[in-house]
């Protein structure tokens, strides 16, 4: 496995909660594991822990960040402010081409209704990634890409990508009408009530942020 698959794999299973909050991380296993060599490894931890994914410990080690109730629940309100504005900024730029790609993603997200969870995590994460990109601007997408991530680990340390957290059926397609007709208070209005549906998961469900 060279740098860049280890940094793939190794992140998937930190965000995925393959490798639980507060776990000690131990170099031997990790090269055994990932069948990675200890310089890569090294520099790749280093990378992991720029993004806040790991943390070294003094007189402990190396663990996987945990997830701060403070941190989570500061990271889903600027969050639900920040995918608003995409969805605005998307509802004035998007292009035809990105619209058609869109419908692709709403009707497999809509193929999951069997509890495909991992599939319909995927398409939902291209899905916010389109809209990234119809929105034009870079730095916001740096920004919000970076809260999403924050947000997936709670997800799926909580086992939200269930057949119960799928049942926001209307979530992506109502956005996407609002995009087609170019709406942008639409489009925001949209995404706030997609967005809150998913944290109100989190918070009133199995995650206590008060």
């Amino acid at each position: 496995m060279n740098r860049d698959e280890f940094y793939t794999a190794f992140k998937h299973d930190i965000i995925t909660s393959k490798l639980k909050p507060g776990e000690l991380l131990k170099e031997k296993q990790i090269m055994q594991d990932y069948g990675i060599g200890r310089l890569p490894m090294r520099e790749i931890m280093v990378r992991l822990q720029q993004e806040n994914l790991i943390e070294t410990i003094p007189r402990m080690g190396t663990v996987v960040t945990r997830l701060d109730i403070k941190h989570m629940r500061d990271v889903v309100e600027l969050r639900l402010e920040l995918e608003c504005v995409v969805a605005k900024l998307a509802a004035e730029r998007i292009t035809d081409e990105q619209l058609g790609k869109l419908r692709e993603l709403v009707e497999k997200i809509h193929s999951c209704a069997d509890g495909k969870s991992d599939a319909a995590a995927a398409w939902d994460a291209q899905f916010h990634q389109l809209l990234y990109e119809a929105a034009g601007n870079a730095e916001l997408t740096r920004v919000v890409n970076d809260l999403l991530q924050t947000m997936m680990r709670l997800w799926y340390y909580l086992e939200l990508w269930d057949k119960d957290f799928l049942s926001d059926a209307d979530g992506a397609p109502n956005i996407l009408k609002a995009l087609e007709k170019r709406d942008p208070d639409l489009a925001q209005k949209a995404m706030r009530v997609h967005i809150n549906y998913s944290v109100s998961r989190a918070v009133t469900g199995k995650f206590d942020l008060a």
